[in-house]
């Protein structure tokens, strides 16, 4: 069991050919794709939920986390490969929109089809949330919303002080891609790339209630 989880962290972390996996772990390339495919959806349902947390303590300007969206870039699908593909960015991808606490806590994390910009996922997916619960988020000019503290004209100093605090997004962002298979791009289905950035998102998420990112800043 220990060198099965060890071959999917491998896979991963490092996002090799499954030549190489094979010929790490000492078996055929074709036991290694089955195992993926069994290994990855069964880890994934052992692994804790990434929950909204309960009356979270709200910070800068009443926000209590952080929203951006980043691009998962992935092989074109067949049929419909238009639905992950858009024009500004030049490629295919999934794009994974997260909601962070202020110490790097992952609230939320939500997976679409690279047409979708920020503000039309956020649309689709937590506004709804927001509005029932009056949730205050930090976010980039790519929103807009009442309850989305974005950056604002005239004052340099405040600008300044929204910025440090949505950061964390950013940095979060950073050590999620640092899990090569997050970064690079994936040659899997849409269903298993998904899967697999989950278990990335929920194994960063156990580390970093044992080690934030910030405290108390």
């Amino acid at each position: 069991e220990r060198v099965r989880f060890l071959l999917v962290l491998n896979y991963l972390r490092h996002y090799p050919k499954l030549s190489i996996l094979a010929q790490l772990f000492g078996i055929d390339k074709s036991v290694v794709s089955r195992e993926l495919r069994f290994l990855l959806p069964s880890i994934l349902c052992r692994l804790p939920r990434i929950e909204w947390p309960i009356n979270p303590e709200p910070r800068f300007e009443g926000a209590v986390g952080c929203i951006d969206c980043t691009a998962h870039l992935r092989w074109r699908v067949h049929p419909c490969a238009g639905d992950w593909y858009r024009g500004d960015k030049h490629a295919h991808f999934m794009i994974s929109q997260l909601v962070v606490g202020f110490d790097g806590t992952i609230f939320s994390v939500m997976f679409g089809q690279g047409h979708n910009n920020d503000q039309g996922f956020f649309n689709q997916t937590i506004r709804e949330k927001i509005e029932r619960e009056i949730i205050k988020l930090l976010a980039d000019k790519g929103y807009t919303h009442v309850y989305l503290v974005t950056p604002r004209d005239g004052d340099q100093a405040w600008q300044k002080e929204q910025a440090k605090h949505r950061s964390i997004v950013e940095c979060v962002i950073g050590q999620i891609k640092n899990w090569y298979l997050a970064a690079a791009t994936c040659r899997t289905s849409p269903e298993l790339q998904e899967i697999s950035l989950m278990i990335i998102y929920r194994i960063f998420n156990i580390l970093k209630k044992e080690f934030p990112l910030r405290r108390n800043s």
